[in-house]
């Protein structure tokens, strides 16, 4: 028997099934290991050995078409939460926790299915490892074809989908209410048929993270844009891997923090990255967003900073460098946890964007 498929099924060991408990050892059962030619990704990965998939910034995605009467889903334990689609059903969110390594679907049709399978939350934490799955309908795994648009989200804790699953703005964070799939911007890609690459990170900043010095952080969103996986310097990332059409740059919110924070700092730190931006990605169009956080002088203040940039560019010949800003909240639609965007509030954001994309760009 094969080494890989022995593990999988030691990993499967207390399996759970998102309707039903199944074993993973059925009859005619058949593991494929992450880096097999049939599974599609998106998002940043890097192989761990020559038979797993890491990732970590949220919405990175796994895919692949199926033939089988069940699946199981092979994470390593504490790879934390994941959005899983199944051909057209409605997504649901599992939980690989500290004693979970692997959870399934069982009762399929024997017949083909596509699943999808979504990082939900900031895994820099829970440093997620994807091992493979295992199905039994005897063929070999077909690859997904992803949508030919490309867009890319650089942002912060209202990208990564933070205190979504809240409704109590009083309470901190939870990785159990934080849910990428219902941020603005997964749902911006999701409906206007785009594949999307989500560079964001709670608490991040263009020239200084929350409640940093105001002189700005050693490290903040211009450096780890260009890694693999967040946190972690040892990967860094082959931009000319994905080109983006649109680039939306949604960073400011932190870096206004505690209304500690250096206007001419910040004001270099957007014409820096938007600089190097444009080196990586010469065709694609930027769009400088305010997200729904801000308000009062820090919001007007990020308004200029991000017009300044924006002017700048025009007036240099690129004209593929806009802005926007959507609506500030004013609890109205309600607020998640820590007093981010509600469901609702997030949902409107999207609805914004889409509008300015199909009119603008």
């Amino acid at each position: 028997m094969n080494k890989n498929f022995i593990s999988a099924l030691l990993a499967c060991i207390g399996c759970l099934s998102a309707t039903v408990l199944v074993s993973c050892s059925k009859n005619e059962a058949k593991f494929f290991k992450a880096t097999d030619p049939g599974f599609t990704y998106m998002g940043r990965t890097v192989a761990d050995g020559d038979s797993a998939m890491r990732f970590n910034f949220p919405g990175s995605s796994i895919y692949t078409k199926f033939k089988g009467d069940f699946v199981s889903v092979h994470m390593r334990p504490g790879s934390g939460s994941f959005i899983v689609t199944l051909d057209n059903n409605a997504p649901v969110r599992w939980e690989f926790d500290d004693n979970t390594g692997c959870l399934s679907l069982d009762s399929l049709e024997m017949t083909e299915h596509t699943i999808s399978i979504m990082l939900a939350t900031e895994g820099y934490e829970h440093n997620p490892i994807f091992y493979g799955i295992t199905t039994n309908g005897g063929s070999a795994l077909q690859s997904v074809q992803l949508p030919e648009k490309k867009f890319l989200f650089v942002g912060n804790s209202i990208t990564c989908g933070y205190g979504v699953e809240d409704s109590d703005p009083k309470n901190g964070f939870d990785y159990l209410t934080e849910n990428h799939y219902k941020s603005y911007a997964c749902i911006t890609a999701r409906t206007l048929g785009a594949q999307w690459h989500s560079i964001s990170r709670s608490g991040i900043g263009i020239y200084r993270n929350y409640g940093d010095v105001r002189e700005g952080s050693s490290i903040c969103m211009r450096q780890q844009f260009h890694r693999t996986l967040f946190d972690n310097e040892e990967y860094q990332w082959d931009h000319s891997k994905y080109q983006p059409d649109v680039l939306f740059l949604n960073l400011g919110t932190n870096d206004t923090s505690l209304d500690n924070y250096d206007k001419a700092a910040l004001q270099a730190g957007y014409d820096e990255f938007i600089g190097t931006a444009r080196n990586l990605y010469p065709n694609s169009k930027i769009v400088l967003l305010t997200g729904s956080m801000l308000s009062g002088r820090a919001l007007e203040d990020v308004k200029d900073c991000l017009d300044n940039t924006c002017k700048a560019c025009n007036e240099n010949g690129d004209n593929n460098v806009y802005r926007f800003d959507m609506t500030p909240q004013n609890g109205s639609l309600g607020f998640g946890a820590d007093y981010h965007p509600s469901i609702a509030q997030q949902q409107q954001m999207a609805e914004e964007l889409i509008a300015y994309i199909k009119a603008n760009l």
